[in-house]
C-alpha cells in the first residue's frame, strides 16, 4: 500500500465505510476479509456504481455520502477489469470528490498492474481490494489482545525490576 498524502488512518479502526458496487467479487472480497480480520467491526456500505455511463456521477454522490458517515477510514474500490471498466476512477469530478474526503480514502481500483487517476489522490492505494483491507485493519482482534498481553507482561517485568533496585 502506498501513502499519496498525509491522512493517518487510527489503529485501531472503529468504523470502516466500503464504497464499491454491492454484489460485486470485490464486495464479496472486502466483507469477507473484514469479517475473519476483525469480527463485530462496524461496517458501512454505500452502494455505488463503478462502472458504466452513471458510475461517475454515482461515485461522486457516494463519496460525500461516505465521508459525511463519521468513519475512521473509507475503502473505494472494486475488482479489475478493461480500461473501459475502469474508466470511472479515471473521471475528474470521481478525483475530486476523493481529494476533497475529510475521511482518509483508500483507493482499491483493479489489480496491480492497473492504476487510476483516483489512486494518485487518495490517501492511500492500495493493489487490490482485499489488500486494501489488510491495510486498514492489519490484525484480528484476538491477536491485538495477545500483543496487548505480551506488552502488559513486560511492562511488569519492568517496573518490578525497578521496584527491586530501588528497595535494594
Amino acid at each position: 500500500t502506498e501513502q499519496a498524502r498525509d491522512a493517518p488512518i487510527p489503529a485501531p479502526v472503529r468504523h470502516v465505510c466500503l464504497v464499491t458496487s454491492v454484489g460485486s467479487a470485490a464486495y464479496h472480497d472486502m466483507t469477507q476479509s473484514l469479517r475473519e480480520r476483525w469480527p463485530g467491526l462496524r461496517v458501512t456500505v454505500v452502494d455505488t456504481a463503478v462502472q458504466g455511463g452513471t458510475a461517475p456521477a454515482e461515485l461522486v454522490r457516494a463519496l460525500r455520502r461516505a465521508d459525511a458517515l463519521g468513519a475512521d477510514a473509507i475503502v473505494c474500490g472494486r475488482g479489475g477489469g478493461s480500461a473501459a471498466d475502469l474508466a470511472a476512477f479515471d473521471v475528474e469530478a470521481v478525483a475530486r470528490a476523493v481529494a476533497a474526503c475529510a475521511t482518509p480514502v483508500v483507493s482499491a481500483v483493479g489489480h496491480e498492474s492497473d492504476w487510476s487517476v483516483c489512486d494518485r489522490v487518495a490517501a492511500y492505494r492500495a493493489k487490490t481490494p482485499t489488500a486494501a483491507i489488510e491495510f486498514v485493519v492489519p490484525r484480528r482482534a484476538c491477536e491485538l489482545d495477545a500483543d496487548l498481553r505480551e506488552r502488559r507482561a513486560v511492562v511488569v517485568r519492568a517496573v518490578a525490576a525497578a521496584v527491586a533496585r530501588a528497595a535494594a
